[in-house]
Formats: C-alpha cells, sequence, structure tokens
C-alpha cells in the first residue's frame, strides 16, 4: 500500500509538471521579446545576429572548432565555469555601481518610509499592504545598524542577496552530486550575467536566499550519512531560513511544504526505525525553529511603533485571488483603489466575493484559456517584468545616457533594451529546455521540488500573477531541477535529434 502511494504520488507529479513546464516552454519561445523592431535595430543588433548566424556556421561545418568548444566547456568544465562565474559575479558587481537609480512602485513606497514614516499616505499604504511591513522594518533596521540610506547602498544590498542565494543553490547541488558543480556554475553564471533585477531591494530579491538556504538545510538534513549533529545544526538553520522567507514572501515556503510531503512519504518507503527517528528528528526541529521564532517575530512586528499602521484595514487574501481573476490576472488598480475605500476586512472580502463571482459567471468555460494564457504570462518573460512595472524608475536618464554602455541595456527606452531582452530569453529557454527534457531524472529531490514548483505555478495561477517577476521566489527549485536533470535532457535531445548527424 505504501509503495503504491508513493508510485502514484510520482506519476501525478510526473504529468502535472510536464505539462506545465512544456506549456511555460511553449510560451517562451513566443515571447514577445524574440521580436526586434525594425525601428530599435542598430548596430549592436546586427552585430549580435550576425556572431549568432557566423557561430552556428562554424560550429556546423568544423569539427575541429566543435572538439574545441568541447574541450573548453566539457572537458574543462570545473575551471571554466567557475571562471565565468566568477566574472558574472564581478560584471553583478559593476552594474550595480553604474547604474542604482530610485526605483518606484511599492519598492519607491519602502524607502519613503525609511525618511517619511509619519507621511498619512505611507502610512494608509502600509496598513492596506500590512506583508510589506517586515521588509520596511528590516530595511530601517539596516539604515540604523550602517548610517545608510541610499538608493545605492541598499543597491549593493539586493545584489549581495542574489549573489549570497547563488551560493546557496551551488552549495545544494554539491551536497545532492558534486559532478554537477559545474552545470549549477554555468547556469548561475547566466543568470547573473542577465538579471538586471539584482538592483531591485525589494521581497522579490530578498526572500532568495532564505529559499535556498531552507533547501540547502533540508538536503543535509536527508542525508543519512551525516553526522546528527550537522543535521540537527542544518534544522535550526532551515528554521530560522523559513522564518525569513515567510515573513518576506508568504508563498516563497511552498517549496519547503513539497519538501517536506515527499520526505513523508519517503520516510513510509523505510523500514529502519533509525533512519525514521533520525530524519522526523531533524524535520521536526526545523518546523519546530519555524514555528516558535516565527511567533516571537511576528508578535515582536504587531508591537513595533516606527509607523503608525491600523492591520485591521489589510487586504484579505481574497482580494489577491480577485485581482488574480481580473484583466490580465495581474495588479488591478481600480480594485487597488476600492481596498483603500473600503475599511472593514468584511467590506473587502464581500466587495472581492462579489467580483470573483461575476467573473466566473461572465467567463464560463473561457476561463480555461484565461489560466492557460496567464501561466504563459507567469513564466514566459525572461527578464522577469524589468522596466513593466508603473514608474519603474522614478527619475528618467538622459537621452545621453540611454544611447550608449550599459545604461542603454536597462533603462527604459535604452537604445539596445531590445537587444537585453533577446539575448536573455534565449538564456531562459535553455534553462526551460534542461528541466522539461529532463524528466527521466527521478531521483527523490527533484521530485520534491517539481511539486514545489508545481504549487508555485498554481499558485500563481490562483492568486496575483500576470508578469514573471513573481515567479523570481521559486528561482532556487528551477535551477536546482535543471542543474541535476541536465545529463538526462541532453541525452534526451541527442537521441530525438540524432538525424542531424546522419
Amino acid at each position: 500500500m505504501k509503495t503504491k502511494l508513493f508510485n502514484g504520488s510520482n506519476a501525478v507529479i510526473n504529468v502535472l509538471f510536464t505539462i506545465l513546464i512544456f506549456t511555460a516552454l511553449y510560451f517562451a519561445l513566443i515571447s514577445p521579446n524574440f521580436l526586434l523592431k525594425s525601428e530599435n535595430t542598430n548596430t549592436v543588433t546586427l552585430t549580435m545576429l550576425g556572431t549568432i548566424i557566423v557561430f552556428a556556421l562554424v560550429c556546423g561545418y568544423f569539427k575541429g572548432f566543435r572538439f574545441f568548444l568541447k574541450q573548453i566547456f566539457v572537458g574543462w568544465r570545473f575551471y571554466t565555469s567557475t571562471i565565468l562565474f566568477v566574472l558574472a559575479v564581478g560584471m553583478q558587481c559593476f552594474y550595480v555601481l553604474k547604474i542604482h537609480p530610485a526605483i518606484g512602485f511599492d519598492v519607491g513606497a519602502v524607502h519613503d518610509a525609511l525618511f517619511k514614516p509619519n507621511d498619512p499616505n505611507l502610512r494608509g499604504y502600509f496598513s492596506v499592504n500590512y506583508n510589506n511591513l517586515p521588509i520596511l522594518l528590516f530595511q530601517n533596521w539596516l539604515r540604523e545598524t550602517f548610517h545608510a540610506s541610499s538608493w545605492f547602498f541598499f543597491a549593493i544590498l539586493s545584489v549581495g542577496v542574489v549573489i549570497v542565494a547563488a551560493l546557496f543553490n551551488v552549495a545544494s547541488v554539491a551536497v545532492v552530486n558534486w559532478r554537477k558543480l559545474p552545470v549549477i556554475l554555468y547556469l548561475q553564471a547566466g543568470l547573473l550575467f542577465f538579471y538586471p533585477m539584482s538592483i531591485i531591494p525589494y521581497t522579490d530579491n530578498w526572500c532568495l536566499p532564505f529559499v535556498s538556504l531552507y533547501i540547502l538545510a533540508y538536503l543535509i538534513i536527508s542525508r543519512p550519512n551525516y553526522p546528527l549533529i550537522i543535521r540537527l545544526l542544518a534544522g535550526i538553520i532551515g528554521g530560522g531560513a523559513l522564518i525569513g522567507a515567510y515573513l518576506l514572501k508568504p508563498s516563497a515556503i511552498i517549496l519547503f511544504i513539497a519538501l517536506i510531503i515527499i520526505s513523508f512519504l519517503a520516510l513510509l518507503q523505510h523500514r529502519s526505525c533509525t533512519f525514521w527517528l533520525k530524519s522526523s528528528l531533524c524535520f521536526l526541529v526545523m518546523i519546530g525553529t519555524f514555528s516558535y521564532g516565527l511567533r516571537g517575530i511576528k508578535t515582536t512586528i504587531a508591537h513595533q511603533d516606527y509607523i503608525l499602521v491600523d492591520k485591521k484595514r489589510e487586504n484579505p487574501p481574497i482580494h489577491f485571488i480577485q485581482i488574480g481573476m481580473t484583466g490580465d490576472g495581474g495588479y488591478s488598480a481600480e480594485d487597488a483603489l476600492m481596498m483603500g475605500k473600503l475599511y472593514s476586512r468584511k467590506e473587502k472580502e464581500t466587495y472581492s466575493l462579489k467580483k470573483i463571482k461575476r467573473i466566473l459567471n461572465t467567463r464560463g468555460l473561457s476561463y480555461i484559456s484565461f489560466l492557460v494564457e496567464k501561466h504563459g504570462r507567469n513564466t514566459a518573460d525572461a527578464t522577469f517584468s524589468w522596466g513593466l512595472e508603473g514608474h519603474f524608475f522614478k527619475n528618467k536618464a538622459d537621452n545621453k545616457r540611454i544611447k550608449s554602455g550599459l545604461a542603454s541595456f536597462v533603462y527604459p527606452h535604452g537604445d539596445n533594451l531590445d537587444n537585453y531582452r533577446f539575448v536573455a530569453q534565449c538564456a531562459w529557454i535553455v534553462l526551460l529546455t534542461l528541466i522539461a527534457f529532463g524528466w527521466k531524472e527521478q531521483r527523490l529531490v527533484v521530485q520534491a521540488l517539481r511539486l514545489g514548483m508545481i504549487g508555485g505555478f498554481i499558485f500563481l495561477l490562483i492568486f496575483e500573477g500576470g508578469r514573471s517577476r513573481y515567479l523570481i521566489q521559486f528561482l532556487p527549485g528551477l535551477f536546482i531541477i535543471a542543474s541535476l536533470c541536465s545529463q538526462a535532457a541532453i541525452q534526451k535531445l541527442q537521441s530525438l535529434f540524432s538525424w542531424v548527424h546522419q
């Protein structure tokens, strides 16, 4: 019975994940990021396309060149991947030194509250968006500790947490299979080279090291050959990481829930009482640390006196479900304004529930096609909605700056912004392809992370989404899956395209 339950669960995970990831890959392949508009075509565009064509022709016709590339990227993979990762980290450091503008939307509200906590508009914002209070208090603590509050300071911290998260992901893969280290280093280098979102000091980025750390802690706990004291310590650290992830982004613990579910099913397979007891103890320590610590921190937040907020005005969860069904499934200014006007939780819930019923009655069965398209919007954009939020940058760059240099690749209306989107989309498709075609890899941690990603995808379908920025919190899971599935994916692709070499 236990074996049937375990095997049945694996089968369901494989089917659901395959459907969701191949749908994401399809939408990524038809992304508008590949549309290089003629009016935005410049010398960089032509050079980039020319280089791609020449590279493809040389690879196709010269075996010696293919052997040379294989030697560098496969034969010397440990050296090459490490060098590329270090270069990518250096690139991020250079990037934040050059680009650290004032940011708008929710990020701007958090930053403004560091200087004007008594502003009535900001009080109203944090009363309605109570979920952003933890990051405000955290950033205020950093401001007081380091006596710095500039956008440059917080951009540096933001880049730092992204790099730390990448290092935790590398460590996670090393714990599972150290031979896959070059793969995760290649993939993380790719992210760092094409991830301008790193400078945004907001919950999407700042939850990443916590998510990566609790995954690493889980993997250490899952290793029966590790000393019990190390596994217990990992449980305590992992519980602390869970607290950080939950406070900054509650949905960021979805991956952990999946890891625990799969671990429980796996434990049922083991007949060793010692293994069962030790593993259960470690997981209970992790969950206990999370529960006890979270309760204490929530109490502290509830009694904070930095900014006066009215928790009764907090937006209820059903509001985020409702806006996830409205328009393209993303932010709705109309509904956000209404939440600000309504005071009590009951009034807000009644408003949202009425609108949900009206949407379902209006759309009917067409709601299924809406969900499919929303999944594409949630996953297809490799830039993670870079520049698409309202008032993304508070200050406009001068025309001279956006026509050349690094700024031209990242600023709205920059001359090379489309070129950046094109290259980033190519890299994103590589990642999704490795994940999609690596389905033969069935090890426990991969299945657990697949279940976590199913949960993440479904969460974004139900709640506010509509753009890929919300996918950032689940990136550690995607990168670890891609790394561990890379060999199976490459073998599958080689078999599918074997006719090319005939």
